[in-house]
């Protein structure tokens, strides 16, 4: 059977061939793009193109709006619900499943001491929005891990209420004063079951990952993240200090080391979370930048535990801290991990994978290699990011402070040294970028420079006091901006809801 009759074959539905799981539209594009991809001669997926799991696909009623670079190089950037006619996102909604609500989230008051009727201050000269979704604070909330079970609603119409309440943490309901100026819009609280609700499953596979697809009831999906299939467990992209990436499951940022103890004397070292507790855990506070950075979490500590606070030991004094031990964990038992480009132009898309495929369904565009970031302005181009351009130093030329000068230096570290601390490693990158940025445009868009030359002269800084002579920093190179780039030589993108 030659691939054509395959892909006609897994195509076919209801009478003619058994519904099952298998058979989701999902996997029938995974399966075609695959053989697709393997068959040499094929126009439109050469033999040379990486087999990759498919990002997402249409619905009856949710669409994707795609930014398009050419070339097959597309980045998905949200859902448009057709009933709404607004962007959504998929959240787990007051009923606990998954679906896809309005996309504008926004902090609301109550029109009544209960506290369940919403309303949604509109400030003067604001455009209303019609569909909003809020954190609705539960009324069972403790103030020390609350819930927020998550509603949807439809502005209809401006609120009568003359006095207006506020949930606090502890369950309570109290009054509060609206900000000056700003109208109250009553809310009507839509039922979760208006809109699509959707679940995940199991999609492409290799090197011990799989992507997890998130299917809709209205027949779209979209590939949502990676799996590691040995421990059962979603994972994220992690890279060490040394370049070593890897998909490690629960990686949780802010865990702190070196900061809190289990004893009165603070020598017995611990770490501590709030509310949920993951099996392995990313430090903001490495002894070092070599790649000992994960942490495996071990056995909870009974007791207040303790820091240290003007030279003295004392117990931790807030409710929501849960104390526990931990070991280093070492980056080699994940799955390795690598970038994925996907496209035949100039432009591509990065996404994330395993040997040459693409798992992960987060893709961006890069340029030459490099990652590149939509510029809105009079169109849409692919322009370089802040990361590899020089930026305004706040440091000027001259005694007038006239000439602002762009820097560019002091590279990205992987992670922070004890306490906050930096990071050993180089004092500045030795390369410098191809390219400066500046303000915004009248769009919001940002400005794009030549770099003319060094500067190796005096540095002046605007404040309160004037302009006035400033010390150099060692760790950064000052440029002299050049001439302004076109915006229009760099890529376009077009963007259009499927």
């Amino acid at each position: 059977m030659d691939v054509e009759a395959i892909v006609m074959e897994l195509s076919k539905t209801g009478p003619q061939r058994r519904a099952s799981r298998a058979e989701s539209p999902w996997k029938i594009a995974a399966v075609a793009g695959l053989l697709l991809s393997s068959v040499a001669g094929c126009a439109d997926a050469p033999a040379t193109a990486p087999a990759s799991a498919p990002e997402w696909q249409s619905g009856s009623r949710l669409r994707a709006r795609v930014l398009d670079a050419g070339g097959g190089a597309r980045s998905f950037e949200e859902w448009v619900d057709t009933t709404t006619k607004q962007p959504c996102g998929f959240t787990s909604a007051a009923d606990g499943v998954p679906r896809c609500l309005p996309a504008r989230k926004d902090g609301i008051a109550f029109e009544d001491a209960a506290c369940e009727q919403p309303v949604r201050v509109v400030a003067n000269g604001e455009a209303n929005v019609e569909w909003l979704t809020f954190d609705f604070l539960g009324a069972d909330s403790n103030g020390v891990c609350p819930t927020w079970p998550i509603r949807a609603g439809r502005v209809t119409h401006p609120s009568s209420a003359t006095t207006f309440y506020t949930r606090t943490f502890g369950g309570g309901c109290i009054p509060t004063a609206l900000p000056i100026g700003g109208t109250p819009m009553h809310v009507d609280i839509v039922s979760a079951d208006q809109f699509v609700a959707a679940h995940e499953t199991t999609g492409a596979s290799a090197g011990g990952l799989a992507s997890v697809v998130r299917e809709a009831d209205d027949g779209s999906w979209q590939t949502v993240k990676v799996r590691d299939t040995s421990r059962g467990a979603d994972c994220a992209s992690y890279a060490s200090a040394s370049g070593d990436r890897r998909c490690v499951p629960n990686e949780h940022i802010g865990w702190r080391t070196g900061r809190y103890f289990a004893d009165s004397g603070c020598t017995d070292s611990v770490a501590y979370d709030t509310c949920e507790t993951p099996t392995i855990v990313y430090s903001d506070d490495p002894s070092d930048c070599s790649d000992s950075h994960l942490f495996s979490v071990l056995e909870k500590i009974d007791g207040p535990g303790y820091m240290i606070e003007n030279g003295a030991c004392v117990p931790v004094p807030w409710a929501d801290h849960t104390f526990y031990r931990y070991a280093a964990q070492p980056l080699a038992p994940f799955p390795a991990i690598h970038d994925v480009d996907l496209g035949r132009s100039r432009v591509q898309v990065r996404r994330w994978g395993t040997g040459g495929v693409a798992l992960s369904g987060d893709g961006h565009f890069v340029d030459g290699g490099r990652d590149c970031m939509v510029r809105r302005g009079d169109d849409l181009r692919c322009t370089p990011t802040y990361e590899h351009s020089a930026q305004l130093s706040g440091a000027f030329e001259d005694a007038a402070c006239s000439v602002q000068l762009l820097a560019w230096g002091k590279p990205p570290v992987d992670g922070h040294g004890v306490a906050g601390g930096a990071c050993t490693g180089p004092a500045r990158a030795s390369t410098p970028p191809p390219i400066g940025i500046t303000s915004a445009d009248a769009n919001g868009a940002p400005e794009y420079h030549e770099l003319g030359d060094e500067w190796a002269g005096g540095l002046y800084v605007l404040d309160a006091s004037g302009c006035h002579a400033t010390t150099r920093d060692p760790s950064l190179h000052y440029v002299v901006p050049g001439p302004l780039v076109d915006p229009k030589s760099f890529p376009l993108l077009t963007e259009l809801v499927e």
